[in-house]
């Protein structure tokens, strides 16, 4: 596992030895390593697993490209909202985020920036600041523990199974990224969360998933 230097040379050789699809993520900067935080969560949502839970095949050509080349899309969501939104987010008034006069009303009707809005509470939370903006991602790293996509609700046991099989990768992505701070976004099962606290970093749980239906905006660290 030592031969690897880069998150490029390591996904090309886990794409080789497990299934398809590969969903990269790694930086959400142009930098690479060491970073402040590095988010963990549990999986994306790909669509080809709602076809195959539907059986159904993908339904036009904009699914069958997500099926094709999956990317690492919170990395461009990021780049997005820095260039959009210059403004500072302030801890204590995290809900009002919500009708900034700046179009931040988009803020709350995508995925992508629910992500955004809870790892900017973890980064908070975690520094003891009040307010950042939201550039402060761009030293961060954001991973999933399953690479290959899931459907609509986690299957946390074929989670762990994947986990498992693929620990050394997993490890060796969070020894390349080299965080101070690990955030798991979510609780996992022991054996799952083992895998991270074996790199020996300082980890904290978030109690929410950024796609929880709860208001991230109220989650605390948990651990």
């Amino acid at each position: 596992m030592s031969k690897y230097s880069s998150l490029d040379g390591l996904f090309d050789d886990w794409k080789k030895e497990c299934s398809a699809p590969f969903i990269p993520d790694g930086f959400l900067g142009d930098s690479e390593g060491p970073v402040e935080i590095l988010f963990i969560a549990k999986e994306s949502h790909h669509k080809e697993f709602d076809s195959l839970d539907d059986n159904k095949e993908p339904a036009n050509e904009t699914d069958k490209k997500d099926k094709e080349e999956p990317e690492f899309w919170l990395k461009k969501q990021v780049a997005k909202w820095c260039s959009e939104y210059v403004a500072e987010i302030e801890l204590d008034k995290f809900e009002a985020v919500k009708g900034h006069s700046c179009g931040c009303t988009r803020f709350e009707k995508t995925i992508g920036t629910k992500f955004i809005k809870c790892m900017l509470r973890c980064y908070m939370l975690a520094k003891a600041v009040q307010k950042v903006n939201i550039s402060v991602l761009e030293n961060c790293a954001f991973i999933n523990l399953n690479k290959h996509g899931g459907g609509r609700k986690c299957d946390d046991e074929r989670l762990k199974k994947i986990a498992l099989s693929e620990q050394k990768l997993i490890k060796k992505e969070i020894d390349i990224i080299n965080p101070k701070t690990i955030i798991l976004l979510g609780e996992v099962d022991s054996e799952t969360k083992k895998i991270i606290t074996d790199t020996g970093h300082e980890v904290k749980v978030f109690q929410y998933h950024p796609s929880a239906r709860r208001s991230v905006s109220s989650g605390k660290f948990i651990e």
